[in-house]
Order: C-alpha cells, then structure tokens, then sequence
C-alpha cells in the first residue's frame, strides 16, 4: 500500500526530481509528468506572489536543501 500523502523530492533549484502517486493525482499529472516540473508551478497563481523572489529564500525550495 502507498502513502496517502502527497510527496515529493525536489531539488535546489526547484524542480521535481520524484513524486508519488498520490501528490501527482492531487493535481492530475502522472508522477512521469511531474519530473522535471518547477514546484512553483504547483502553487494556485493567486498565492505565486507571497512566495520569496528570487526563489534562493524560498522555503518550498530552501527547506529540503542540506537536509534540514
């Protein structure tokens, strides 16, 4: 049985490396769809203006980054 939680590897520059299935039926892509994509694009377009710029601050990218 697979996760139920949307979950993704993404990588310094923002860009997904790996999705699981459940994260890429919640936005109605194909995990093979999803590699490659910019995280940001995954945010609704009313909420891209909060997100930090340049995307270096960015916590969505920032977070995962030298493990922490």
């Amino acid at each position: 049985m697979g996760s139920t939680l949307g979950k993704a590897l993404v990588n310094s520059g923002g860009r997904i490396l790996l999705a699981n299935d459940s994260l890429a039926q919640m936005f109605g892509y194909s995990t093979q769809e999803m590699v490659g994509m910019p995280v940001h694009a995954l945010v609704p377009q009313r909420q891209r203006q909060v997100l930090a710029q340049p995307r270096d601050g960015c916590g969505l990218v920032v977070g995962g980054v030298g493990g922490q």
